[in-house]
């Protein structure tokens, strides 16, 4: 979700905003285009401001942890499979709770 040529840009509806429209969601897709130690781009901020749970895909989980407490995240690396993963996050989004517990730590 970007604006650029290739991506085009951001619904009208958005206001122009990334967070605005990741606002909408429970969970957003943070992968980083790079896995190296502190290599955290807007992508895991934008997530965090919306109030979004952010699943990322870049430097260690203990990298993230250096910025986020370990359970504000879903890291992809903790899963064996992709199909390990996506049950994980449907089990979540199926519990308020569980949204809530990954992103209260922001909230207070």
């Amino acid at each position: 979700m970007c604006s650029g040529e290739l991506a085009g840009p951001l619904p009208e509806d958005s206001g122009g905003s990334v967070v605005r429209l990741v606002s909408r969601y429970q969970f957003y897709l943070a992968l980083e285009n790079s896995q190296h130690t502190d290599y955290i781009t807007e992508k895991l901020w934008n997530a965090v401001r919306a109030g979004a749970v952010p699943v990322v895909l870049g430097p260690s989980r203990q990298n993230y942890e250096r910025f986020l407490p370990p359970e504000a995240f879903i890291h992809v690396d903790d899963f064996p499979t992709v199909r390990g993963l996506a049950r994980a996050v449907r089990r979540t989004r199926g519990r308020a709770d569980s949204v809530q517990d990954l992103t209260r730590w922001f909230h207070s």
